[in-house]
């Protein structure tokens, strides 16, 4: 993934890779808040990051990675 970045930056421009990827997090973002609000879970939104109660950090982490996964977004955390 990160070759692919540095490639599209290179290719491009950073600017151009920057609104990619911010309409990417945009739109993964946007999909998690709804199923949460759904469920009745409000989450506050800072940068890429949300903030929950402690009591629904579970339920939130589930949906925050089946969203990504769906959405086609491969993490890896080593």
């Amino acid at each position: 993934m990160l070759k692919n970045i540095i490639k599209d930056k290179n290719q491009y421009d950073y600017k151009v890779t920057s609104r990619v990827l911010f309409k990417k997090e945009v739109e993964i973002m946007t999909q998690i808040i709804k199923q949460l609000n759904s469920l009745n879970i409000y989450v506050l939104y800072v940068y890429d990051a949300l903030y929950c109660k402690k009591s629904d950090e579970s339920v939130v982490t589930e949906i925050m990675n089946r969203t990504i996964k769906n959405l086609g977004v491969n993490t890896y955390v080593g």
